[in-house]
């Protein structure tokens, strides 16, 4: 590993301060070891349906004001928010993430395959583990599943261990995404 992101989950919005800081004082400073590339915050912006170890007590609404603390805390080394699209203010909140250089993934979210396309064309990179933590693929309603396979701009991170998702769904996202795949 040369290089990664540090990732938050879901806390109070104090200790997510105090993370971002010191993820912002790593890539400023350098370091021994694999370089950090900035901050991938995973959570707070997440709906109770596929919460995952997430503590629902501590999902937060979208607030672009929040959004703009959070980039300024981070010293501009936020590179990643996950969230879920179907939130009010999502699609504004991704267009303005995006507008300001911070990549937008989707996740921990009950959205339809309607609300994560809508949430690509808004500028969301891709799906947060694919599969885990959001709706599946059905036949009538593909979901945000089915969305982040067949969407060419979506990049889709898999937690390939043989536990969190079986090996023939491993095998679909890859088949089906092919170099838009992230083992994580």
């Amino acid at each position: 590993v040369a290089s990664w992101l540090p990732t938050t989950v879901t806390a109070p919005l104090k200790a997510i301060h105090s993370a971002l800081k010191r993820i912002a004082l790593r890539c400023h400073s350098g370091g021994p070891g694999a370089q950090v590339l900035g901050s991938y915050l995973e959570g707070p912006y997440f709906t109770p349906q596929n919460k995952g170890a997430h503590p629902p007590e501590l999902f937060r609404e979208l607030n672009l004001v929040e959004l703009n603390e959070l980039i300024a805390i981070s010293r501009h080394t936020l590179r990643v928010v996950a969230l879920a699209p179907e939130k009010t203010g999502a699609l504004e909140a991704i267009a303005h993430l995006k507008q300001q250089g911070v990549r937008v993934m989707l996740g921990h979210s009950a959205a339809t395959w309607k609300q994560t396309h809508a949430a690509f064309d808004a500028g969301a990179n891709g799906l947060v583990h694919c599969y885990n933590g959001m709706t599946g693929l059905h036949h009538r309603e593909p979901g945000m599943v089915g969305a982040g396979l067949t969407d060419p701009r979506a990049w889709l991170e898999l937690i390939a261990d043989g536990h969190h998702v079986h090996p023939a769904a491993m095998k679909l996202c890859c088949c089906c995404a092919k170099d838009r795949v992230v083992l994580i």
